[in-house]
């Protein structure tokens, strides 16, 4: 393919399609285009000259032959018309030589200085236009690895651009990477402050501060921003850590919520709200200038005080009424009611003065003979002896939930002879285990019940030792448990187990059960007994009975399955077994019996209580 290069009306080189399909075929380097481009230009135009040049040349050496043979025919006729002699001619001397002129520019000469003078004049306008583009592109670049390597390899590549042109572009470069790695790290530096959970980190002089200020890249405008950042974190933090431990100790004043199954129960144990727990340590780590809203550290610790002052209240009321030794009770126990309840943080109906009172009852009750012997002695014959030492000392909190159950059940076995471990078979394992789950998904408290089952039904601690670490209504909630379980477990052949021996209404799974049947109060009056007239708990055979039932109605899923007449009727029978004692304290026992079977279905029945056995006996309809 062969083609004239194009020119513009300057003389300037513009296009040639034969040119460009030889270059499109070459992979020259992008920079050194245009000089590739101008170089073979000049070849094609300077042959292409050379060719019309000969042209030209060829066409007027014929001209000029044509004309000579022209003038020569009309000399010779001339001279055959005037045949005039010629006189011979005179010897001329011969003529000096001329001196060489000086050689003109040819227009090869020419077209070479104009085509390289076009290409300097290109090559300066792409090193322009090459320093523009990588300027912007360093400019938009958000990559810092491909600033430290692919930028920098681009431009030492690169061809005419001058070493101060890359010196510019490096330190453009420079300064876009290094900016870049600020922001890199400014962002990191918020996100971990914005994520910290510990305040202690974000205080002044510990790990974010230390590390901002010791930072190296960050401009001082930066700085102070992660700083403010970093208080203004601190001050939110204190505040969802206050909110968070209120909520974990926050007090009820209501009597019967703070000893039901509740919110504290369920997540707190005593132990937990000592002067001595992380809870404590908590409260003494915040900053009132830090806090906002209304919080205040001296209200939490009132309702941490509060709160474990009243657990210990109950805790020891509970200890008092199992005590045997009346020695005990008669020192020992006074000496730690009097060291360590503080009468200022108890509610009401709690006092100094009532734990004392309790106190002295037990004495009198221990010193006379029981009334009859307790309906768990009855049955005592029934229930293995077991040596608890066989048993780990600790119970294994590692796994899941099935793995715990099953290790507190095999330990238990570990406890039992060779021919108790017969009757406790694989059924009955699997039924048990069962029985824990159930409980330990309807709890609040898997640990807790956990850790008391183990200690108790396992290696046999006693009260005393329980009482010292958890809450009275946790440990009352596992001895049920317990007390189903052995049950299921021994007694079997002998009795029928608790849910199984009446056909009973279905039960509000939603319905909350309270913690004991409604108490009733007098006014307070002073005397010699109760100095500061506090209420005092008194017995009214029938509004006790009327509130069991009206809790009992409240329990049901569905209340009109039972009705007034048969409501009328349970509670004139309940109200005349409650007749037939003598005392407030057997009166007190039965109304404590009647509340578990009617209302939380703790128990089923007492078998060997024949007033409660002739009154659910004799109804003739189903509750």
């Amino acid at each position: 393919m062969i083609c004239k290069c194009k020119f513009n009306g300057l003389g300037q080189f513009e296009y040639c399609c034969y040119h460009n399909k030889l270059i499109n075929k070459k992979s020259y380097v992008t920079n050194d285009q245009s000089h590739i481009n101008f170089v073979m230009a000049f070849e094609q135009a300077y042959i292409q000259y050379l060719t019309e040049q000969l042209q030209e040349e060829a066409e007027e050496a014929t001209d000029s032959d044509e004309n000579d043979e022209f003038e020569e025919t009309n000399k010779n006729e001339a001279d055959q018309t005037n045949p005039t002699p010629l006189p011979d001619p005179t010897p001329k001397p011969n003529p000096s030589p001329l001196p060489s002129p000086t050689p003109l520019p040819t227009p090869t000469d020419n077209l070479f200085k104009r085509l390289q003078k076009e290409i300097e004049e290109t090559q300066i306008e792409n090193a322009i236009n090459l320093v523009d583009n990588k300027t912007i592109g360093i400019e938009k670049e958000t990559n810092t690895t491909k600033l430290e390597v692919n930028w920098s390899d681009k431009i030492d590549s690169a061809k005419y651009i001058s070493k101060d042109q890359k010196d510019t572009l490096h330190h453009l470069r420079n300064n876009r990477y290094w900016n870049l790695r600020k922001n890199e790290i400014f962002d990191k530096f918020k996100q971990d402050i914005e994520n910290e959970a510990f305040i202690s980190n974000l205080l002044d002089g510990n790990l974010h501060d230390t590390l901002i200020i010791n930072n190296t890249l960050l401009n001082e405008e930066q700085k102070e921003k992660l700083h403010e950042l970093r208080k203004q974190q601190i001050v939110a933090l204190s505040n969802k850590i206050y909110d968070e431990l209120k909520n974990n100790i926050r007090n009820e004043r209501i009597i019967s919520r703070l000893d039901d199954k509740g919110y504290y129960d369920s997540i707190i144990d005593l132990e937990e709200l000592t002067d001595k727990s992380q809870i404590t340590s908590d409260i003494q780590k915040l900053n009132q200038s830090l806090l906002t809203n209304k919080h205040y550290i001296n209200q939490l610790d009132k309702k941490r005080k509060t709160r474990y002052y009243n657990n210990l209240y109950d805790n020891v009321e509970a200890a008092i009424n199992i005590e045997t030794e009346i020695k005990k009770l008669q020192d020992d126990w006074k000496i730690k009611i009097d060291a360590e309840i503080d009468q200022i943080f108890l509610l009401l109906p709690r006092s100094i003065e009532k734990i004392h009172q309790i106190r002295e009852v037990r004495i009198a009750t221990l010193q006379k003979p029981p009334k009859r012997p307790s309906s768990e002695d009855s049955d005592e014959e029934n229930f293995p002896t077991r040596l608890s030492n066989n048993a780990k000392p600790v119970r294994n909190a590692n796994g899941n939930i099935n793995i715990q159950i099953s290790f507190i059940v095999d330990e238990y076995k570990r406890t039992l002879n060779a021919d108790d471990k017969k009757k406790f078979n694989r059924i009955k394992m699997d039924y048990v285990k069962k029985l824990i789950k159930d409980a330990h998904t309807k709890s609040k408290a898997g640990k807790s019940l956990l850790d008391i089952l183990y200690y108790f039904w396992v290696i046999g601690k006693d009260n005393k030792f329980l009482l010292t670490k958890y809450t009275k209504r946790k440990i009352e909630d596992v001895k049920v448990l317990i007390k189903n379980i052995d049950d299921y477990i021994w007694l079997m052949s002998t009795k029928k187990i608790k849910g199984t021996k009446r056909n009973r209404l279905e039960k509000d799974p939603k319905y909350k059960d309270p913690a004991q049947y409604p108490i009733l109060f007098n006014p307070g009056k002073f005397s010699f007994s109760n100095p500061l007239g506090f209420p005092e708990e008194y017995i009214d055979d029938e509004e006790n009975i009327k509130q069991i039932i009206i809790q009992y109605q409240q329990s049901l899923k569905n209340q009109s399955e039972i009705s007034t007449d048969n409501l009328e009727k349970m509670q004139n029978f309940l109200i005349n077994g409650i007749k037939t004692y003598n005392n407030d304290d057997d009166k007190k026992e039965y109304l404590h019996k009647i509340f578990k079977i009617l209302v939380t279905r703790e128990l089923d029945d007492i078998e060997d209580d024949d007033d409660i056995n002739n009154v659910f006996d004799s109804l003739n309809f189903t509750f």
